[in-house]
């Protein structure tokens, strides 16, 4: 796996949320920050910020950062990974999250309409 160096922190793509989200910037992220980080800048607002790779790379070089998507999961997602510094799930709460509840409705459109395409079924 290539290697990202930004500044003076050391960082590697495996280190960043991996998702096989179309229009995904994970594979850019090197060549993104090799072309801004000669800028002088404090802050990126990204306002269409999908899975959040590009603002997650900008936190982790120090800079402020504004995410905004319009779908809620990835708005879930930009509180996680980008407003999150400090809780992390046990494994009590990964076992509760995975596992299906009864009396919980589990809509399916993703394995409906995109199975084999972007996940599979396991």
């Amino acid at each position: 796996m290539q290697e990202l160096l930004f500044d003076t922190k050391k960082f590697s793509i495996k280190d960043f949320p991996a998702t096989r989200y179309q229009g995904s910037k994970l594979k850019l992220l090197q060549w993104i920050w090799e072309n801004v980080k000669e800028f002088n800048f404090g802050s990126v607002l990204d306002a269409f910020g999908g899975t959040g790779s590009v603002v997650y790379l900008m936190k982790t070089c120090g800079k402020r950062v504004i995410y905004n998507d319009n779908m809620k999961f990835n708005y879930f997602i930009g509180l996680g990974l980008i407003e999150n510094s400090s809780v992390k799930l046990s494994k009590e709460d990964l076992e509760f999250i995975i596992k299906k509840h009864k009396g919980v409705e589990y809509p399916s459109f993703i394995e409906d309409n995109f199975e084999d395409i972007y996940y599979t079924v396991e």
